[in-house]
C-alpha cells in the first residue's frame, strides 16, 4: 500500500458499517487509503508501529510526550525542528491531545530541552514523559 509523501497523514481506525458516510463529513481529504483486508489492516497499523524504530536509524532518539490543544501541534514540531536541528518526528493521539515527539541527532550531539518544555508550558499543555 503506497503512502504519499505530506506533512500531515492521519491513521483512522473506524468500527461502523458505513465507513464511507463517515469519511465523507471529514473535511480537506486530498487521498486515502483502507484496508479491506485483516492483511491490510495490519500493514496500515505496521507504518505507525514502525515510526519509533525508524527514529533509532535516523541517531539517537530524545523521546517526549506532551499533551496539548492539537490546532498547535503541527507549529509546535515545526518549531522544534528550526530550533532543535536534526531529525524531527511529531506523531499522537488525536483523541486525548498527545503528541508524541521523537528528536534524532548524531550521536555525540546534544540540545538544550528548556526551550521545548517553555513551548510546552506556553501552549498550556503537559510534560508525561
Amino acid at each position: 500500500m503506497p503512502v504519499k509523501e505530506s506533512d500531515h497523514l492521519l491513521l483512522l481506525e473506524v468500527t461502523t458499517e458505513d465507513v464511507g458516510e463517515f469519511l465523507s463529513e471529514i473535511p480537506d481529504f486530498d487521498d486515502s487509503i483502507m484496508s479491506t483486508t485483516e492483511k491490510e489492516y495490519r500493514a496500515i497499523w505496521k507504518i505507525r508501529e514502525d515510526i519509533a524504530e525508524a527514529a533509532n536509524k535516523e541517531g539517537l532518539v530524545h523521546s517526549y510526550d506532551f499533551s496539548f490543544d492539537i490546532r498547535k501541534w503541527s507549529e509546535f514540531v515545526q518549531k522544534a525542528r528550526k530550533d532543535i536541528g536534526g531529525y524531527v518526528i511529531g506523531y499522537g493521539h488525536i483523541g486525548d491531545g498527545n503528541l508524541h515527539l521523537n528528536i534524532c541527532l548524531e550521536r555525540g550531539k546534544s540540545f538544550d530541552e528548556t526551550e521545548l518544555f517553555n513551548e510546552v508550558v506556553r501552549n498550556k499543555g503537559s510534560i508525561s514523559a
